[in-house]
């Protein structure tokens, strides 16, 4: 961490300790990391697809590395910054819960027209299910497939009936749901 190129310049470091839960001696370790893992500090789809894959070897975690990939590619370049990386572990690792829902709701509208619709959140969840691996997961008989879960979380979410989640609708029913907090707190102080 003595060289130079693997130093977060003082500006940027003021800047994210304001944006992100992290302080700066864990700036300078999360920058350091990813510049080791990313000279040109860009990560590139296949870059994420190898680190993400290295977490989740038992499944394919190619789908949802992907919407993933998406979701912290915040400016829509095609690659990761530092700066999009490290806010969006700050929010999955340290953010609050309403921080985590306006995450996921990225995550879940990878179309970006500011509504999930029941499509949209079974791709992702198929690729959950992908990723974790067949049987690995005991669910309830109404919730052990993709679009099983998306039709309960749709009767529970979409108030108005419109075949789509609307930003408040998605965070007042995830926020209401126990189970959804659960699974959003999981990563709360890993980093």
């Amino acid at each position: 961490m003595g060289n130079s190129q693997h130093r977060l310049p003082r500006s940027q470091i003021q800047a994210l300790t304001k944006e992100t839960h992290f302080n700066k001696h864990e700036l300078q370790r999360w920058y350091a990391s990813f510049v080791e893992d990313c000279p040109t500090a860009e990560m590139s789809v296949a870059q994420f697809l190898s680190l993400f894959g290295r977490f989740h070897p038992g499944g394919d975690a190619r789908a949802f590395a992907g919407y993933v990939f998406r979701a912290f590619d915040q400016d829509g370049s095609g690659t990761i910054s530092f700066r999009e990386f490290v806010c969006a572990l700050s929010i999955l690792s340290r953010g609050s819960l309403e921080e985590k829902c306006e995450w996921s709701f990225r995550l879940f509208d990878f179309d970006g027209d500011g509504v999930i619709t029941a499509p949209e959140m079974e791709q992702v969840f198929a690729s959950i299910f992908a990723l974790v691996g067949p049987g690995s997961v005991d669910l309830p008989p109404d919730e052990d497939t993709a679009a099983k879960r998306v039709a309960k979380i749709f009767a529970l979410m979409d108030v108005d009936n419109d075949a789509s989640l609307s930003r408040q609708e998605f965070t007042a029913g995830t926020l209401s749901d126990q189970s959804i907090v659960r699974a959003l707190s999981l990563f709360q102080n890993c980093v």
